[in-house]
């Protein structure tokens, strides 16, 4: 064979191994990307691919409506960077700041006062393993409230039962919440079991979850939750120390 004839077979013998070199990394890329969108997609609940769509009513202790509006809740599978520990969740408000700035700002301290800020969307955590449901509750806007009541937690989700009791542990709220500093202690139990609506169906084997929350400076709120072990939180219910109702009652789960 000549040198030119053995240097052209050579080449094309080496842009053949190439091209298979190539199409192996990129094989291997598209199964590490598939890989890694199943790996966020993992939860029961809080998958990536479901957005949760919550009605949101503010009743003030005369029962008048102050406001009645949406809210959405969708995790991103992702660690949440604050705590690896809890995923990544995206909170969206679907009102005005028209409509929060008519809301007294109950963080105001003795001699410091300011309006309560209006929030399009904000980002926190969540946890789903199998010993525990838990979420940052919807605290932007006029929902500030929430802050010093018991946050959502279910301990042991497949085995809940009723008379169960658990603690919600000491929350310590510092100083960037104003007059709503201090902390709070929290406890839970699970009273009953109940039916739920849901667009319409029934969801059966929802557990009414009753949490207690007592602030050493503004005294105790409390929250109702009707749980699923499989669809998690259909409604949310807050008693605040002042009087006040704020109620979350999921619509949809919208899948995408």
């Amino acid at each position: 064979m000549k040198p030119e004839l053995q240097e052209k077979s050579w080449k094309k013998l080496f842009n053949h191994d190439l091209n298979d070199k190539v199409m192996k990394i990129i094989l291997l890329l598209i199964l590490f990307h598939v890989t890694s969108l199943f790996a966020q997609n993992n939860r029961e609940i809080f998958d990536s691919l479901k957005v949760y769509h919550y009605q949101a009513l503010f009743i003030n202790e005369n029962g008048d409506t102050l406001s009645n509006e949406m809210v959405s809740l969708q995790s991103t599978g992702k660690p949440w960077s604050a705590d690896p520990k809890q995923d990544l969740a995206i909170y969206n408000y679907y009102s005005s700041d028209s409509v929060v700035s008519g809301f007294t700002n109950p963080m105001n301290e003795k001699l410091v006062w300011k309006p309560l800020s209006y929030h399009k969307e904000s980002r926190t955590g969540v946890i789903e393993t199998d010993s525990s449901i838990w979420i940052h509750p919807f605290r932007s806007n006029q929902y500030c409230y929430t802050e010093v009541a018991p946050f959502p937690t279910v301990k042991n989700p497949k085995s809940l039962k009723v008379g169960d009791q658990y603690s919600g542990g000491t929350l310590f709220i510092m100083s960037g919440w104003g007059a709503f500093k201090g902390k709070v202690k929290s406890s839970f139990e699970v009273i009953d079991t109940k039916n739920h609506s849901l667009n319409g169906s029934q969801i059966s084997d929802c557990f009414e979850i009753v949490g207690s929350g007592v602030h050493d400076k503004l005294g105790e709120s409390k929250t109702i939750l009707w749980f699923n072990s499989n669809l998690g939180f259909l409604k949310m219910e807050y008693f605040t120390y002042d009087g006040n109702q704020i109620i979350f009652k999921l619509v949809e789960i919208e899948k995408l």
